[in-house]
């Protein structure tokens, strides 16, 4: 899609940063439309944001300068007048300055700026003798500027269909008679055009797989969060007790009071993303130190068990050891909860399974 956005727009954002403008220019970046500026377009905007950064520097060194007669001392004021020295180098760079916000601008949107052509100059003044489109009337020279504007869109319409974004309500009227040119009077117009709107779905599908990719990044990177989250749970749980744990106790009963030696991984292959959520499994192995009771007929039956603590009664002793321990929980964690701006916070209230090893 061909997009060309007149100096309406633009002056309304001269830092180029603003939502419809940064839309503008990350779909170009992501080539879903090519934007076309002409020329006029882009001296308008930044004569007009050169004058008035001149306007502010100058002012600035006006106001450093009065200070010393308001009162502030020489010290003090021997800074300010160093600030001044600064904002004068600002001032004298102020149309580099703005140039390179331009240049950063059409690199990232990947735009077309088109050069001042001498040859537009012959229909731009033939309209102005005689009162051709753009001009609202015979040497209105205000109208010279559009006059140039509409000189590019015709040219760009010739070829390929347009889609003009302007708040100047002559050059839109003018505009209507060029065949391949979508008019709109703001971006909120543009936004309702049944083909930008597939356009924009397929470029916010884009942007959230991106997120979506970049979110798992910071989720794979935040290990330490993880960390926390397992020390914090092991921190506030003194004591587990297990059951179906394959040893020689009844119904495999173990109670364990106390887990070291702690490894966390994050099972990076498992992974899932279901309903703007990610789905975490982690594994935590450890040493587990327990204690069960055991059967005395089958203590002495088997000689691999560990030394006796307690004699519990006349049918069971009571066995201390250290077995290894696995512990997995799978972590539901909102696609909204990760940026790079925040630590990721985790909670584990209860590991899914405990197992022992």
């Amino acid at each position: 899609m061909n997009i060309i956005i007149d100096s309406t727009e633009f002056k309304k954002d001269r830092g180029l940063n603003k939502a419809d403008i940064s839309l503008i220019k990350d779909m170009g970046s992501e080539k879903f439309i090519k934007l076309h500026i002409p020329y006029f377009v882009y001296k308008e905007c930044s004569s007009s944001s050169i004058a008035d950064l001149t306007i502010d520097l100058k002012q600035l060194q006006s106001t450093l300068n009065s200070l010393e007669r308001k009162g502030m001392g020489k010290s003090y004021f021997k800074i300010a007048k160093k600030i001044e020295k600064e904002i004068l180098k600002l001032e004298k760079n102020v149309e580099t300055s703005n140039k390179e916000l331009w240049d950063e601008f059409l690199e990232e949107s990947k735009a077309e700026l088109y050069d001042y052509d001498e040859k537009d100059s012959i229909a731009v003044f033939d309209a102005y003798f005689t009162g051709g489109k753009p001009f609202k009337s015979l040497k209105k020279r205000d109208d010279i500027p559009d006059a140039f504007i509409y000189e590019t869109i015709k040219k760009i319409s010739s070829e390929e269909e347009v889609y003009l974004v302007s708040g100047d309500n002559n050059l839109r009227e003018k505009c209507e008679s060029l065949k391949k040119v979508n008019i709109f009077s703001s971006f909120e117009e543009l936004y309702s055009d049944t083909e930008f709107k597939k356009l924009q779905k397929r470029y916010d599908k884009l942007k959230y797989n991106q997120r979506v990719a970049d979110a798992r990044d910071i989720l794979l990177d935040s290990k330490d969060s993880f960390e926390d989250a397992v020390y914090g749970y092991l921190a506030n749980k003194s004591y587990w007790q297990l059951y179906e744990t394959g040893l020689p106790s009844d119904n495999g009963e173990v109670n364990v009071y106390a887990i070291d030696d702690i490894t966390i991984e994050i099972d990076e292959l498992n992974v899932k993303f279901i309903d703007d959520k990610f789905f975490v499994p982690i594994i935590v192995n450890g040493e587990a130190s327990v204690d069960y009771a055991v059967f005395k007929a089958d203590y002495w039956a088997d000689d691999s068990l560990p030394s006796i603590s307690e004699d519990l009664n006349k049918h069971y002793f009571l066995l201390e050891d250290v077995v290894p321990i696995k512990l997995t929980k799978t972590v539901s964690i909102e696609l909204d909860e990760l940026n790079d701006y925040e630590i990721l916070e985790i909670e584990i209230d209860e590991f899914d399974k405990i197992e022992i090893e």
